[in-house]
């Protein structure tokens, strides 16, 4: 916000209090009549009877009474303040009445109430005459909405608007050497139509001018009245030294530290009880940390800094001059545009992201991409946006029951590396069965053809499935090559120990590695290719195409090997390595699966918990 022009001091006029007893020489308004004024139209000015007729008593104070009147010579209403009866026995009063008077007449501006008039009354009182403001005090309103958290929010904007020109009025009065000394939220008016007005001069003072009287602290009473005879000023508002007699233009602010933390807060600074206690806390320093003292107040950090700053102990510590706090208040409320514009944005896009996701739960993916866009737009521009939280809360929680291409893309990439990690590891299993074939030559050859057979076809399984693991991209088709020759592989092992011993185990490995592949096409054909391969011998033995290799005779089964001897020794070790190598290979290879699966479930446990929380904020917020 671009600041305000400030007048040179040598162009600023300083109040003039008057001669102290200029109150005797002011006219008598009500009992003597105007000067007859000719209209153009012939009609006479002139009146009979007093000029101001009485309508309603508006307010009481600790010096004045101020009454709503008709002024009959111009036509229109007015407020006259009066000094009360008996208080105007005692001349330093009247002279202070009657300064109040000339302090508010010379201050000029929009937010101060412009004097009309200053005389005596028939019964010889003084009363001054000023423009009648409509409205409601801050210390109503504030009265008003406590409780009522909504409606404070609504209305704390406008008020920190009209706050900030109170700042300026003030500080006009201290260009003007005039401090005010009573800011309280009582005498802060607003306008029906905007209007702000400062009230109540009556304890103002003229720097470098002494004071008129000595006002002592009251011992009871209401402490947010200012009444004669009590402390210059209102407990609670009252900055420390201006309780020692000391104000300076830093009290001012003070004061309006105090005012601004009570309409941020609806509380007071420092808190009703008796005004000694009050005065103590203030003595002491009063904590206007608004987050500390009210935890759970929606202030913005900035605002309390300014509170903070502007009731300080030290007057040096305060902002040092009502502009100053004006201008940092501003400052707040220009970035506050900001974010209410940001919000209002964001709030648009929240909107729209609701509509779409309505089509997208509908099935309309291209909707639901736009969606979760809006949704990203909404939440740039305001993070706490909660109508756009739910909507993606909303979309997160139902799927689309298709992929996304993008996210299928992401899919498709996972099961690539997952096919081709499965095929190092069928690599390594094939190739496994070389490590066997010194345990058989021990035992004795048979028949080297089929045990030659059965290693090339061994080796042949696992280099074609390195060759599949090092594609960039793994088709189908390598996993049917990959099982013909697997299976062709182990069921050549048949001529070991015959189609029901060993083989159907080894096989059985087999199927449940293929059982991993995220396809379902190629788990059915695992298994499919497996129990071939176990039925297969079956079948050739019976037709008699493959010679018998096990019969059962008198309750036993009679295993006739075709490729090695069955030595006592060597047999048992053999078979003890196959089974436990059988046993541990699973394991391992779904134990690496299932290391997968327990990554991909934290990952989503993760996700799923960040979504809770941002539920359970929005209904924290709510």
């Amino acid at each position: 916000m671009k600041e305000a022009s400030r007048p040179d001091p040598a162009d600023v006029p300083t109040v003039v209090p008057g001669p102290e007893d200029a109150d005797t020489a002011l006219p008598s308004a009500v009992s003597s009549r105007p000067a007859a004024v000719d209209a153009k139209d012939g009609e006479s000015l002139e009146h009979d009877g007093p000029r101001y007729d009485r309508r309603a008593l508006l307010g009481r104070g600790g010096m004045g009474e101020v009454f709503l009147c008709a002024d009959q010579r111009i036509g229109r209403s007015v407020a006259m303040k009066q000094i009360r009866a008996g208080v105007d026995q005692d001349p330093a009063a009247r002279r202070r009445f009657l300064r109040e008077a000339r302090v508010q007449g010379q201050l000029e501006h929009p937010a101060i109430v412009p004097v009309y008039e200053v005389a005596h009354g028939e019964d010889g009182r003084t009363y001054f005459t000023m423009k009648r403001v409509k409205g409601e005090s801050l210390h109503e309103w504030i009265a008003r909405v406590r409780g009522d958290d909504e409606a404070a929010s609504e209305s704390r904007r406008r008020l920190l608007n009209a706050f900030a020109q109170v700042c300026l009025a003030v500080d006009f009065a201290h260009e003007r050497g005039v401090l005010h000394r009573d800011l309280k939220p009582a005498n802060i008016m607003l306008g029906d139509f905007g209007e702000v007005y400062v009230l109540d001069w009556g304890l103002a003072k003229i720097e470098d001018a002494p004071e008129l009287d000595d006002l002592t602290l009251p011992s009871s009473g209401d402490d947010s009245e200012t009444r004669a005879g009590a402390m210059l000023g209102t407990p609670g508002y009252i900055a420390p030294e201006q309780m020692r007699n000391e104000a300076v233009r830093q009290s001012d602010v003070y004061a309006l530290g105090a005012v601004l933390f009570e309409l941020l807060t609806l509380e007071r600074l420092n808190g009703l009880g008796e005004p000694a206690n009050i005065v103590a806390t203030a003595l002491d320093g009063v904590d206007a940390r608004i987050r500390t003292r009210f935890p759970q107040s929606r202030v913005p950090p900035e605002l309390e800094a300014i509170c903070v700053r502007a009731t300080a102990l030290e007057p040096d510590d305060r902002f040092p001059t009502a502009r100053a706090l004006h201008d940092a208040l501003t400052a707040f409320l220009d970035g506050d545009r900001d974010l209410a514009l940001r919000r209002s944005a964001s709030q648009a896009q929240a909107e729209r992201a609701q509509s779409l996701a309505e089509k997208a739960l509908g099935g309309d993916d291209d909707a639901r991409a736009a969606a979760l866009q809006a949704v990203g737009q909404a939440l740039g521009l305001d993070p706490e946006n909660r109508d756009a939280i739910s909507t993606m809360v909303q979309l997160f929680e139902s799927p689309p029951d298709d992929l996304p291409p993008e996210a299928a893309a992401e899919v498709d990439a996972l099961h690539q590396e997952q096919m081709r990690s499965a095929a190092r590891d069928g690599a390594l299993g094939y190739i496994s069965w070389v490590l066997y074939v010194p345990l058989l030559l021990m035992m004795g050859i048979r028949d080297a053809f089929s045990l030659g057979v059965s290693t090339v076809l061994m080796v042949l399984a696992a280099a074609v499935s390195l060759w599949v693991a090092r594609r960039d991209r793994y088709l189908r088709s390598y996993s049917l090559i990959v099982m013909i020759l697997g299976t062709l592989a182990l069921s050549s092992m048949v001529r070991l120990f015959g189609p029901y011993v060993l083989l159907p185990t080894i096989l059985m490995g087999q199927a449940v590695s293929f059982s991993l592949s995220p396809y379902r096409r190629e788990r059915l054909l695992a298994a499919a290719m497996s129990a071939l391969g176990v039925l297969g011998p079956v079948v050739l033995e019976s037709i008699g195409w493959m010679p018998m290799q096990s019969w059962f005779s008198n309750g036993a089964m009679v295993v006739l090997p075709g490729i090695t001897d069955l030595t006592p020794t060597l047999t048992p070790i053999t078979l003890t390595v196959a089974s436990m190598a059988l046993i541990i290979t699973p394991v391992l290879l779904i134990g690496r699966a299932r290391d997968a699966w327990n990554e991909t479930q934290k990952k989503n446990a993760v996700q799923a918990w960040h979504l809770r929380q941002l539920v359970a904020r929005r209904n924290d917020d709510d």
